[in-house]
């Protein structure tokens, strides 16, 4: 009997709909979409948009996770804030939140919308923080070799930018 009714239930995540039909759980609320989620400068951007009803107030929520689910959705393991949102009469909105928390490169961010009754949708699609910083190869601007009779050599490299003391003493840069 178990087993007849657990293959009747769908665990999916429920698509989002043009237009909210309100007939179902949490009233079928839109999960956000996200468009790009950026750590630079330590803190992380969140951008994306989220369809519903029109010129409804709604909360987004964002949260990171060091990997998505396995449905390729957010599970929401760190909370990294929230924002407000009103859509306009053709039920879009859209939003950008920049948490002072600094997600690392390669985790996922997911959000989720409230409506002003508390209806809560799935967590989105899992999106893989990017960063925009690029590292430009090191250029050496000259060298000096100092040595003196039996002393040992010692070689001056002058680079082109500023190095981070920590990396630039560890062999293996």
């Amino acid at each position: 009997a178990i087993a007849n009714f657990l293959s009747t239930v769908d665990l999916g995540v429920v698509p989002n709909a043009q237009s909210p039909s309100g007939t179902g759980p949490n009233n079928l609320q839109n999960f956000p979409v996200i468009a790009s989620a950026v750590t630079e400068g330590g803190a992380t951007t969140v951008q994306g948009t989220l369809q519903s009803t029109p010129n409804t107030a709604y909360q987004v929520q964002v949260f990171s996770d060091p990997t998505p689910g396995a449905s390729g959705y957010g599970e929401g393991q760190v909370y990294l804030g929230q924002k407000s949102v009103t859509t306009g009469a053709n039920g879009l909105a859209t939003f950008a939140l920049a948490s002072s928390t600094a997600v690392p490169v390669g985790q996922v961010i997911a959000a989720t919308a409230i409506d002003p009754s508390g209806n809560t949708s799935e967590f989105s699609k899992a999106v893989t923080v990017t960063s925009t910083v690029t590292t430009a190869p090191l250029q050496v601007q000259s060298i000096q070799r100092i040595a003196a009779g039996k002393h040992a050599t010692s070689i001056v490299l002058t680079f082109g930018q500023a190095l981070n003391p920590t990396s630039a003493e560890s062999l293996a840069n």
